[in-house]
This record gives structure tokens, sequence and C-alpha cells, in this order.
């Protein structure tokens, strides 16, 4: 009869260990569903949030590379199509996911690859010299 209740002790020991491993799970997928909505509630009321802060992001990346314009926030692009943009010198090595950060003030273009955290090209260019031949 000892050996019974030692069997019962450790099966009731086993179901209390599941009982509190399957409460914790339970909490840990209610504590992850309100994290996710309250981060999807702040994206949906403030859609610009999320892309300040990939340029930010992209632009500390960069500043490890190399010395960015100060005082100034870039336009960033990404590259979608590589072979729309081809026949543009700069954007020769470029590939699908690249990043271009613009900077207007300072007259400076850069062609970065988050993917290898690499600077593929850099360029002076002027908003006055680009062309507008196609709306003309």
């Amino acid at each position: 009869m000892d050996n019974d209740h030692k069997r019962s002790n450790k099966k009731s020991g086993l179901k209390l260990i599941i009982l509190i491993l399957g409460a914790l799970l339970v909490i840990f997928c209610i504590a992850g569903m309100i994290f996710f909505y309250n981060e999807y509630q702040e994206l949906k009321n403030n859609p610009t949030a999320a892309v300040k802060q990939e340029t930010v992001i992209l632009v500390e990346d960069v500043n490890k590379l190399m010395v960015l314009p100060k005082g100034e926030d870039p336009t960033v692009a990404t590259v979608t199509d590589k072979d729309k943009l081809s026949s543009q010198t700069f954007f020769k090595d470029a590939q699908n996911g690249d990043k271009l950060l613009a900077y207007t003030i300072a007259q400076k273009a850069i062609l970065y690859r988050p993917s290898i955290k690499k600077i593929i090209n850099i360029a002076p260019f002027s908003l006055d010299a680009v062309s507008t031949d196609d709306t003309q």
C-alpha cells in the first residue's frame, strides 16, 4: 500500500506541474497578445512612426561606415525593381532591397545594402540637374 501511496503522490505532483506550466503558457500568450495589439494600435494611429524609426536605424548603421551630413534628415527610398534602374550608372550595382539615402541640402546620394551592411555607391547630386524631359 505504501507503493500505491507513492505513485499517487507522484501522479498528483506531475499533474500540479503540468497545471502550473499550462497556466504560465496561457499567461505568456495573453501578455504577447496584449503587447502586439498595443503595437498594432500605435502603428495604426501613427503610421509614420515606423518609417521614422526605420530611418533612424538606417542612418545609425550608415553613420558607422562614413560621416553623414549633419543637421539634415535624408529622404529614404528602397530599390524594389533593380532592372528599371539598370540604365542609370549610380544604380548599376543595385539590388532589390538596397536603400537610397538622399541628402538634398548636402547634395549627396548614398546607396546602402542593409543585408551586408555595406555602402554600394556614393554620388553628388543636385535637384536642379534632375531631368524633367518626361514631364514636358
